[in-house]
């Protein structure tokens, strides 16, 4: 088999003895031959030292994607790479009777620009490189060999970061028969889940441990859960036992969904309501009589690469603002951000100064990030995105 080999500068000795798995174009020093987007190359250091094969992409910034073998990646690499990831969500959290997890999570399992979820007997897969589209067929088949139970596969590839490689935005059923939706649990609570034209893979697993953490405070409490999409936070806090929670989003698509899932989940029409708005403008327009115990906040990135990093500052800062001013004057803030790009000590920072100029303290009760199904690797910051904190906001005496 000839394989082209693409040597690597030595700049980039020290991030791959960190297990560093992209190198970028201008860490290319040599590439002997003409590979195309998605070949597998041999990538070594000038000197010869191996950093093995990889995933080549002329057209990306990301030239290399490092796949972490010396050995040609047949079928059993790829059942076996995916066997470790299941192994280690099963060794790290529970999954209930028609539950749903993530399986891969690309880099941090050593299988760059793959994700896969599961959602009780159907999985979803997403591909975000090139390497891994010519990969597909290998990796549904071995999807198929390891879990045997699942009914259907679906490939969800319609993200804008495709286009970054090349590739075509679609979403198919590659395997079985997959129904329009089907419902799965999380915590003991019913979702409705329908991935083709839907957002993301079908539901935010990323936010799986912080919807269980809110529970506590949300007892006998009014609540706004602000950009709820389909409602996983308030739903907890109905769970929980909270008085009333009012579901805020401007996706009519999304509502539908949160009026689904509280019919099946048994939750008193009484106790929930539904407002299609934009966020911003609800809480500007909310008077001094209409004030929460617990309000959630848990918009979109603000900050979609760094040149967006002062914009999204003022937006969470206008954000934290008008939902301390919604806020009542024992209540709980809790606060999410999916913005890579944007630290959480700066977060803390603006909810810190908004509070003061409302005459508020702070304390943070509470700090959450990704749960176990999306590992963090400590040496590519890329997998790690998702700020949570919970914070009692008082009124000063």
């Amino acid at each position: 088999m000839d394989v082209v080999e693409v040597v690597v500068k030595d700049r980039f000795r020290r991030m791959a003895r960190m297990a560093q798995s992209w190198v970028f174009d201008n860490e290319i020093a040599e590439v002997h031959g003409a590979p195309q987007a998605g070949d597998i190359v041999w990538a070594a250091m000038r000197g010869g030292r191996p950093l093995g094969y990889a995933f080549y992409n002329p057209h990306s910034k990301i030239r290399l994607r490092l796949l972490h073998t010396e050995d040609y990646p047949t079928r059993d690499f790829w059942v076996g790479r995916l066997e470790r990831a299941l192994q280690l969500r099963q060794r790290s959290m529970e999954i209930e009777p028609e539950g749903m997890f993530r399986w891969v999570y690309g880099e941090s399992d050593y299988l760059p620009g793959l994700i896969l979820d599961v959602f009780g007997s159907y999985a979803v897969v997403q591909i975000l490189s090139a390497g891994m589209e010519r990969q597909k067929a290998v990796i549904v088949e071995a999807i198929r060999h390891i879990m045997p139970s699942l009914k259907g596969i679906v490939a969800k590839n319609d993200v804008a970061i495709r286009r970054k490689e090349g590739l075509p935005l679609y979403e198919i059923v590659e395997w079985g028969e997959v129904p329009q939706s089907w419902w799965c649990r999380e915590h003991g609570i019913r979702y409705n889940i329908a991935p083709l034209g839907g957002q993301k893979t079908g539901f935010f697993l990323d936010q799986r441990c912080n919807r269980l953490h809110i529970r506590p405070y949300c007892r006998d409490k009014t609540v706004l859960d602000a950009y709820c999409n389909q409602g996983g936070f308030g739903l907890n806090a109905l769970q929980a036992g909270a008085r009333k929670v009012w579901f805020v989003d401007s996706s009519a698509k999304a509502l539908e969904k949160v009026r689904s899932n509280l019919q099946a989940n048994g939750f008193s029409p009484d106790r929930a309501e539904l407002v299609r708005e934009d966020v911003f403008a609800f809480l500007q327009e909310r008077t001094e009589s209409q004030r929460w115990d617990v309000v959630i906040v848990d918009p979109p990135a603000f900050a979609k690469d760094r040149a967006h990093i002062a914009s999204a500052h003022r937006g969470y800062r206008r954000l934290y603002r008008q939902a301390l001013r919604v806020l009542k004057s024992d209540g709980i803030l809790a606060a999410a951000s999916c913005s890579y790009y944007v630290e959480e000590a700066s977060l803390i920072g603006l909810l810190r100064e908004e509070a003061y100029r409302q005459g508020r303290d702070v304390r943070i009760i509470h700090r959450g990030t990704h749960p176990p199904d999306h590992p963090i690797h400590p040496w590519m910051e890329q997998t790690s995105y998702l700020k949570f904190f919970i914070a009692y906001c008082p009124l000063r005496p």
